[in-house]
């Protein structure tokens, strides 16, 4: 990691650490995010602990909550984290948290087969991920910790995923959208730390070019 991300990391995020697990959360969110996590991680070690053994195992960066909304939760290949969207980290109810989590740690299960998430094989991946979630699901329903409806709904969810949805060409535009997404929701916030920043690294920006013109 260069010191650019380490500095990032250090200087952006909310650290904790929750069963042996990193957890992250972005300063302009509520640090509330991190229990919310905890929660998650709690169903999870009550229903299937060994998922929590895989977790620490293929997920040495964690969990991260990002100011992103690329999508619900995604898996960092090189990072070896679990991002979650901070849409689904503050309305998600803990199940819910709890199976992007289980799908996000298959992920990185099929990533450790030596399997590359990419072209036909990302279907496959997906069907098989979202497989995961059902499995946990139906040992939440037993705890009644989540409702019939909702194992439905992921059955669904997976009969009707199309290759197509997955292609370049759909990456790109969600990216395209999530960048947009994240400049609106910026833009947006007024903290005083924020806009500090900003006038220091453009007074930064002026000396060194102000500098450069003398030379």
């Amino acid at each position: 990691m260069g010191i650019r991300s380490q500095i990032r990391w250090r200087v952006l995020f909310v650290k904790s650490e929750h069963l042996g697990i990193r957890l992250r959360v972005h300063v302009l969110l509520s640090s509330d995010l991190l229990k919310r996590l905890e929660q998650a991680l709690n169903l999870i070690a009550e229903t299937d602990p060994k998922i929590i053994n895989q977790i620490r195992r293929l997920l040495p960066g964690g969990l991260v909550v990002e100011i992103s909304d690329y999508a619900l939760a995604w898996f960092d290949v090189k990072m070896g984290i679990c991002f979650f969207g901070q849409s689904h980290a503050k309305t998600a109810t803990v199940a819910d948290l709890a199976l992007s989590i289980v799908h996000e740690t298959c992920h990185a299960r099929v990533d450790n087969w030596g399997i590359a998430y990419e072209g036909s094989n990302r279907l496959r991946i997906e069907r098989l991920c979202i497989g995961s979630e059902i499995t946990f699901a139906e040992k939440l329903l037993t705890k009644q910790a989540i409702v019939q409806a909702e194992i439905d709904a992921l059955q669904k969810q997976r009969n009707e995923l199309r290759e197509s949805d997955f292609d370049e060409k759909s990456f790109k535009a969600m990216h395209r959208k999530d960048v947009l997404r994240k400049s609106r929701w910026i833009g947006k916030q007024s903290s005083y730390w924020l806009r500090r920043f900003v006038v220091l690294r453009t007074r930064k920006r002026m000396k060194k070019l102000r500098d450069t013109h003398r030379r």
